[in-house]
């Protein structure tokens, strides 16, 4: 009984924290509609601000508390809904809200890092260890009682918010009709900057509560508050008495798997970080999903260009690497062939993405699984047929993730993907089966390329024009014709008799194997790989550089997988020379990224599509053979109407405090 009562005190202070977390992530949705995937960066950016005031600077806790809380968490959610939300996300598809939240993610990574650094830092409690409270045999920490206090008093503050004052009225009416609020005088815009400062407190405070049991990490700490997605989704992002709900089976239930299952079994102990997102699964199974009016889209697409053209185009960037490869130097060749392998999995996520409109935040998981089945499953095969087991063995894996999750769109899709990535992470990659105790596992080379840096290059540049090839076949098909439908109209495509079900099982397994082929590839590249390869954190990376240079075209792919291998090159080369004016690599790259995919959020063309609409009369005179019949035929495939993956849909109609 001890035991008992040890870990459901702990619990339930872990379910203080989640509450606090999730509540603010509910109230910016209710009010302005957006999913805020960087709620727990913002959290962790607070408390290294708490942090610097309190520990570097030396300030008194409440002083530190109220300037932090008080003062520049609220500003933050003001200059995020003014500068970012209200002049990005205003009429915006699903799909651009969620990049530009996972841009703003980024950027308050990046905040961090040039701030602080990648030094663990501890963070003191609010009290200390020192005051205690004995309660029958258990000892509670004063810290203890001050974050379930903190719990409880969000709780009723908001009920008293939302009922009994003006401002929690205009955030109701708010969620019913804006347009309705703004005649009867409210202003709408003033009500979600409120609803976003208050969000933003209320993740900074559930991040310093929760920090002082943690080293002052940025991505340790983001992940713990991310976790807080699984409280909010069993809430239907709409009730805060429900989210109070997931948030203490969350915290409880997670400490009571490290109290009662065995920790010497390695996999409860990787069961213990992954059980929010087994949880944030499960609340998205079976959270019904309601039917939601669609737009068509204004923009028709032209067909994709012939394949003689794709052909030529292909043969000529092979012969092109072949003859550059002796003139390169060794680490030049390695970078392009990072580049070239990159291209490959960047191709299976504008397959999956911008064909389809179907959000993924786990390709590098796929690839992952690839490499480590030409690792260790498939070791005694020919390469060619190990690299296709490896593809069909993805594949089957993708089709299982589809499985579950078919009905899911928008958002939840891309929480469901993201919680399959986490769950990769945890019980997969950590596995000493899988990856020995976690480290690393070789992956063999091709005999016919030998060893060889630049026979690697030239075999990467085959696969590459394949990939294009294939990706463009699926453009010409009828399936790639029934996939731009299942984009643009679900609804429509699905009355027209398009099953949809089958559509994105087959999608998202032909984009899975294609990944999972483009893992091996990248595998026996580094001859190595561990689980810092594919991390959930590098999909979405991936998915914002896809982003900047266009997710619907094979020259967006091409580019931004060139610009996710280069980039961090290039920052290690200005920090080393020390130009970088104390900014590290770690720093900046979050930050270009994330600034650029809030620039070019609207654009679905991309950096990639507005320099070919530039150069497409030139090289169309230079090579005639590109021309087609129609004109306005894009050079390679590239998806001209806005992607869209599910249209914009109103904030739910529930009553915030129900």
């Amino acid at each position: 009984m001890q035991t008992f009562f040890t870990f459901l005190l702990i619990g339930v202070t872990a379910s203080a924290v989640y509450a606090i977390s999730a509540t603010g992530l509910v109230v910016t949705y209710i009010t302005s509609g957006v999913f805020n995937f960087a709620h727990g960066a913002i959290g962790m950016f607070l408390a290294f601000v708490y942090w610097e005031l309190h520990v570097n600077q030396g300030w008194p806790t409440l002083l530190a508390l109220f300037v932090t809380l008080g003062v520049i968490a609220p500003l933050i959610g003001v200059l995020l809904d003014v500068a970012v939300m209200r002049r990005l996300l205003v009429g915006a598809s699903v799909a651009t809200k969620l990049v530009v939240t996972l841009a703003v993610l980024l950027v308050f990574q990046g905040l961090a890092l040039a701030g602080w650094g990648i030094k663990l830092r501890a963070l003191p409690g609010l009290w200390g260890d020192r005051h205690t409270v004995k309660l029958f045999s258990l000892v509670i920490t004063w810290d203890q009682i001050t974050t379930v206090l903190a719990a409880v008093a969000v709780a009723f503050g908001l009920r008293v918010l939302f009922r009994r004052t003006r401002l929690g009225v205009a955030m109701r009416a708010v969620v019913d009709s804006k347009e309705l609020c703004a005649i009867k005088g409210i202003s709408p815009n003033r009500v979600t900057a409120a609803s976003w400062a208050l969000g933003s407190m209320l993740a900074g405070l559930a991040a310093i509560l929760i920090a002082p049991g943690l080293n002052l990490e940025v991505n340790t700490l983001s992940l713990l508050v991310v976790s807080a997605y699984a409280a909010a989704v069993l809430g239907r992002l709409e009730s805060l008495p429900a989210t109070f709900a997931g948030a203490l089976l969350l915290g409880v239930g997670e400490k009571l798997i490290i109290g009662y299952l065995p920790q010497s079994n390695e996999l409860v102990r990787n069961l213990e970080p992954a059980f929010p997102f087994i949880l944030l699964l499960g609340a998205l199974l079976l959270r019904p999903q309601r039917r939601l009016p669609e737009k068509v889209p204004v923009h028709t697409e032209p067909d994709p260009p012939r394949f003689r053209t794709t052909a030529i185009l292909g043969v000529v960037g092979i012969a092109a690497c072949i003859a550059i490869a002796p003139l390169l130097k060794d680490h030049d060749v390695l970078t392009g062939s990072k580049a070239l392998v990159f291209s490959c999995l960047t191709l299976s996520l504008v397959l999956l993405t911008g064909l389809s409109g179907q959000v993924s935040i786990m390709q590098l998981s796929f690839a992952g699984f690839g490499a480590v089945f030409v690792g260790k499953v498939a070791t005694g095969l020919p390469y060619p047929v190990s690299l296709g087991m490896a593809a069909l063995a993805t594949a089957a894996l993708g089709v299982i993730v589809a499985l579950p999750v078919m009905r899911l769109r928008g958002i939840y899709l891309a929480l469901s993907t993201l919680a399959f990535a986490i769950l990769m992470d945890a019980l997969f990659f950590q596995s000493s089966h899988i990856l020995n105790l976690g480290t690393t596992i070789p992956v063999r080379r091709p005999s016919i390329v030998g060893t060889g840096e630049r026979g690697m290059f030239i075999l990467l540049a085959i696969a590459t024009a394949v990939f294009a090839n294939v990706f463009l076949a699926v453009r010409r098909s009828s399936f790639g014709r029934q996939m731009s439908a299942l984009r643009d109209s679900p609804m429509a495509s699905q009355t027209m008799g398009m099953s949809l079900s089958w559509a994105k099982l087959k999608i998202f397994g032909l984009s899975a194997g294609m990944a999972g082929l483009a893992g091996g590839l990248l595998g026996s590249l580094q001859v190595r790989v561990g689980p810092l390869d594919f991390i959930y954190f590098r999909s979405l990376t991936l998915l914002l550089v896809a982003a900047i240079f266009g997710i619907t075209s094979v020259s967006g792919a091409l580019l931004g997988a060139l610009f996710f291998v280069v980039l961090p090159d290039v920052l290690r080369n200005v920090a080393s020379t020390g130009q970088g004016a104390g900014v590290t690599s770690q720093a900046l790259q979050p930050l270009i990224i994330g600034v650029l995919a809030m620039a070019l959020a609207r654009h679905s063309e991309g950096i990639a599509g507005q320099i070919r609409n530039r150069l497409r009369p030139l090289w169309q005179r230079a090579l005639p053979f590109t021309r087609d019949a129609d004109d306005d035929l894009n050079g390679d495939g590239h998806v001209t109407g806005p992607l869209q993956l599910v249209p914009e849909a109103a904030p739910q109609k529930a009553p915030v405090g129900a």
